[in-house]
């Protein structure tokens, strides 16, 4: 995996770009690929092994300049007895975190998986992170938690599929 990590990529690139950007970081047909692979992980994690990875972020997910992509660092990835078992732990990286996790009162199981791969697909066609930055961890969470998902900007030019596909996340 010789581009290292996603978030290694999207540093690598926003540093290649000016500031006035109007396409995505990494073009749509090139994200759709790594998407796909990353879902087909996901699908493999959830169910073929039947485990929550509870830590996608673009730190976790490695690359190659083949396009090829990989979920690492199963360090705290659960495994559910039964697909419709759920987890109750409060562990991650509280900013990919889905807003049923930061809630901490309710269960979660694969769909917060799905919401991380959503945050991370958008970082990497914007080049940043989906919410405002914050210096207090609480603000960020609270932003999260009461916010509804964040949609791509608007003057950046993707195709409505891709809209579309991000919204559904």
């Amino acid at each position: 995996m010789d581009l290292g990590s996603v978030a290694s990529l999207v540093k690598l690139l926003n540093d290649r770009v000016s500031e006035q950007k109007k396409e995505p970081l990494i073009p749509e047909p090139i994200l759709a690929k790594i998407a796909q692979q990353i879902l087909n992980g996901l699908l493999y994690l959830h169910k073929c092994k039947k485990q929550v990875h509870r830590d996608i972020k673009p730190d976790n997910i490695l690359i190659n300049s083949r396009g090829e992509a990989k979920l690492s660092d199963f360090g705290i990835s659960k495994e559910l007895d039964k697909t419709a078992d759920l987890c109750n732990t409060f562990v991650g990286t509280m900013a990919y975190m889905s807003p049923e996790r930061i809630e901490g009162q309710e269960k979660y199981s694969y769909p917060s998986d799905v919401w991380s791969f959503g945050l991370v697909i958008y970082e990497m066609a914007v080049g940043s992170y989906a919410y405002p930055q914050s210096a207090a961890q609480f603000e960020m969470l609270c932003w999260i938690r009461n916010n509804p998902a964040p949609t791509l900007p608007a003057d950046i030019n993707f195709s409505p599929e891709f809209r579309d596909f991000l919204l559904k996340w």
